[in-house]
């Protein structure tokens, strides 16, 4: 059984993952996915045996997503970023960022249209995925310019990251993560959220 979390992996690597076990004599059910997606045979219901091998392959932005099981594999498109980018992303994890007053008319200077909800929505959003915000050009220039007034970060990091990027990813994600899980940690991860 295959369980997928992340952009990517349910987008793109999940199905090259799940061809590859297949190819090696697995039969690969997937969950949580839909079946016009995958075939009804290979959706896999509540009920139904996971079997001897149950894998959770996750991708993200900076880091995987959080979850049970244990590390099998870890891929890093961008290991060059992570001496950078990790202590800014942690500097500005969980703390709200409060615009400047000249927040804007940075963005105004930039932007028209829609793209000025767009850009102010990814600014917000620095304090739940501060990984995809701050490998974001657009973001960096911003904060470069003075868009914060919190939290204040290293704008000699901030600039050395920007020198560091694009980097590799595949459908936004740069980590891909492969973990094993038991049965129970299966029904713990589809266990409807309460």
């Amino acid at each position: 059984t295959l369980v997928l979390g992340g952009r990517s992996a349910v987008l793109a690597t999940g199905s090259a993952v799940a061809l590859e076990l297949v190819h090696d004599g697995f039969d690969v059910p997937v969950a949580e996915q839909e079946p016009r997606f995958w075939g009804d045979d290979r959706v896999f219901e509540p009920g139904d045996d996971p079997g001897e091998l149950i894998l959770v392959l996750a991708s993200g932005r900076g880091r995987a997503p959080e979850g049970p099981g244990r590390v099998i594999a870890t891929y890093d498109l961008a290991p060059q970023l992570r001496e950078v980018l990790d202590p800014l992303a942690d500097q500005a994890r969980g703390i709200e960022p409060v615009p400047s007053p000249r927040a804007r008319a940075l963005v105004a200077e930039r932007y028209e249209g829609d793209e000025v909800a767009l850009v102010e929505d990814l600014m917000a959003s620095l304090a739940i995925q501060p990984e995809r915000v701050l490998t974001d050009d657009r973001a960096l220039e911003l904060i470069e310019a003075g868009y914060l007034a919190s939290p204040d970060l290293d704008l000699d990091a901030v600039a050395r990251l920007r020198r560091l990027l694009p980097t590799d990813t595949v459908n936004e994600d740069d980590v891909f993560e492969l973990r094993v899980i038991t049965a129970d940690e299966l029904a713990d991860v589809l266990a409807p959220a309460e």
